[in-house]
């Protein structure tokens, strides 16, 4: 089975003077999601405490250009993918991550793919898939590096929708910048004297 990793990190890694960072209609807390059936781009911050405890932290996916559809279990390379319509060339593994996060005592889960993953952990799905293969001569279970990410403070740009009729909260940038994540709270300070009418 032909399995690589492909990663572009540019979604995480724009200016952090992007308006999306510091603008207060954007500007949301853990509970103001929790709360709230709107849908739409917003910015929090958190602090990431624990992973899912019974999802993977990767999956697979088929690897033709840019689509990334994951793929059933015993899929090979040459089967066709429903996304793309075409034959799979490859599969690649990457990132996907359930994280519990955290901000005044309310929690949620958001998801946290490649390319933020990488960002943070500067090493592929893959490349810890093997790793950990390597180390202990399984695939199964979870790298030690991923814990690195709990109890830090983050700030997310988080895409909001409702799949199936539940809330999915998609990590689309992230950053630990503390200048960043001071001028965020003193927005959103700002924001919780506004009532979010739905």
């Amino acid at each position: 089975m032909s399995i690589k990793s492909t990663t572009d990190i540019s979604s995480c890694t724009q200016d952090l003077k992007n308006d999306k960072w510091f603008n207060t209609s954007l500007a949301r807390t853990i509970k103001d999601i929790i709360n709230s059936n709107e849908v739409g781009t917003y910015t929090c911050k958190g602090i990431i405490v624990d992973f899912h405890p019974t999802e993977s932290w990767y999956y697979e996916a088929c690897g033709n250009e840019r689509c990334y559809k994951g793929i059933s279990k015993g899929s090979k390379v040459g089967d066709h993918c429903k996304k793309c319509n075409k034959p799979i060339s490859k599969i690649i593994i990457r990132y996907c991550m359930r994280v519990l996060v955290e901000d005044s005592g309310e929690q949620t889960y958001f998801t946290l793919f490649e390319d933020c993953a990488f960002h943070l952990l500067k090493k592929t799905a893959t490349q810890l898939l093997d790793e950990m293969e390597s180390e202990t001569g399984d695939r199964n279970g979870t790298p030690d590096i991923l814990a690195t990410l709990l109890e830090r403070e983050f700030l997310f740009v988080v895409d909001v929708s409702m799949r199936f009729g539940a809330r999915v909260c998609t990590i689309k940038q992230i950053t630990e910048d503390i200048q960043t994540i001071a001028q965020f709270s003193a927005i959103s300070r700002v924001h919780d004297d506004v009532e979010i009418i739905e």
